[in-house]
């Protein structure tokens, strides 16, 4: 663990400094992956049975029409280092998203939003690792600034689940110490990309444990109170790193366990 974090230090040359720099926006899978059309799964049965339809779909199938680029690792602190420095909590025009009728810019001025939560407290902040600390608003806010956007719930499920329908993005068994899940116990976020066996069918990674994943939909259309998150964190077990499990935040929620990545 401590060379992973040694060599974030050092410069990851797996992990693109600032998405938003065009040469980034080649196809290469050291960036993006694919995740091409087809009929994927969706739900669980299980999940259903343990903790309610709110937390796991039915059981079912979808299809998704077009092909989409997925960024391989979650967006780093270095990634959202770049759009700081470019004065994104200064540019209104990045902060368009509502909450409680209040568009995003008074949000972040009313509360003098001007970095993540935790990228001062060494123990989140290092490089390579996950930025956390970021709301819903602050990630769609970096979103537009690299023209990029959130998966939607289904695309990130057909990413994580794969073509066969996997329970987890390496296959239906769960392994200890295969992501960094509760069950590892390491009690913080790691450097993208470190727990190479957990690598999805697509090739993204870290899709299951070290954060929460920020997707663009309600998690409940009609009350439109809470954001979907996906993938499980360091901090839980591994019944919630099933692609299956649905979590909920509400928008607002900047925590050290919820991060995101995104679809160029």
């Amino acid at each position: 663990m401590e060379l992973a974090f040694a060599l974030g230090r050092m410069g990851d040359p797996r992990v693109a400094a600032d998405l938003r720099d065009p040469k980034t926006w080649v196809a290469d899978p050291s960036i993006w992956v694919t995740v091409n059309p087809g009929t994927y799964r969706v739900g669980d049965a299980k999940l259903q049975k343990q903790y309610g339809h709110e937390w796991a779909l039915k059981p079912g199938k979808f299809q998704l029409e077009q092909p989409i680029k997925l960024s391989r690792f979650p967006v780093t602190n270095r990634q959202f280092a770049a759009f700081v420095a470019d004065g994104g909590y200064t540019k209104e025009k990045y902060w368009i998203d509502k909450i409680d009728g209040d568009d995003g810019w008074k949000w972040c001025q009313s509360n003098n939003i001007t970095l993540p939560a935790c990228c001062n407290d060494s123990k989140w902040n290092g490089e390579t690792q996950p930025v956390v600390g970021v709301s819903w608003f602050e990630a769609m806010a970096y979103c537009r600034w690299a023209n990029c956007q959130l998966p939607t719930d289904r695309e990130w499920k057909a990413a994580a689940r794969g073509p066969k329908g996997w329970d987890y993005p390496w296959g239906n068994d769960w392994r200890d110490g295969i992501c960094n899940s509760n069950e590892t116990d390491l009690g913080v976020t790691t450097p993208v990309g470190i727990f190479t066996e957990s690598k999805a069918a697509c090739g993204a990674e870290d899709l299951a444990g070290n954060v929460w994943e920020w997707c663009v939909d309600w998690h409940n259309v009609e009350k439109k109170e809470f954001r979907v998150v996906r993938g499980g964190s360091w901090n839980l077990n591994s019944w919630y790193a099933r692609s299956a499990f649905r979590g909920r935040n509400t928008p607002d929620d900047r925590l050290n366990y919820i991060g995101f990545r995104v679809v160029s």
